[in-house]
């Protein structure tokens, strides 16, 4: 995730401008989407949802209601998160895993795959486990 924000840095002070890539099927209704974001196929975003600029997200994600995503954001196949969730900047949410409503998972953490948050992250932790828990921090 670093590099990729890295690398959109350097793009965007050379004068690079980006568009979003959104696959057919998916459903922007009532999502405020910033820049340069990747939509796979069978996304599922609902109302509300705010995302940031950078971000990928992977076939079958599901991002419930009033959810709120900073930049550089990366979901992997399968990843949902719950209403009114709060995700900063750079964070890595694994396969299958699973954000329950109202966590805010601070920047730059790391959730395994299969992973089960019950309560708020915080910035650069690494967690994995059901439910999750901090395994270290990588800062």
């Amino acid at each position: 995730m670093k590099l990729r924000c890295e690398t959109c840095e350097l793009l965007i002070n050379h004068g690079c401008k980006f568009i979003n890539f959104i696959h057919p099927s998916v459903n922007l209704y009532m999502v405020n989407l910033g820049i340069g974001n990747v939509v796979e196929e069978n996304v599922i975003m609902q109302a509300e949802v705010a995302i940031g600029n950078h971000c990928s997200f992977d076939s079958g994600s599901v991002i419930a209601h009033e959810a709120v995503i900073g930049d550089y954001v990366f979901f992997a196949p399968g990843a949902t998160i719950a209403g009114k969730v709060t995700i900063g900047e750079g964070v890595l949410i694994g396969t299958n895993a699973t954000i329950l409503p109202r966590i805010n998972i601070g920047k730059w953490a790391t959730i395994g795959a299969g992973a089960v948050v019950t309560e708020d992250i915080p910035d650069y932790a690494v967690m994995a486990g059901n439910p999750a828990r901090i395994l270290k921090f990588s800062q």
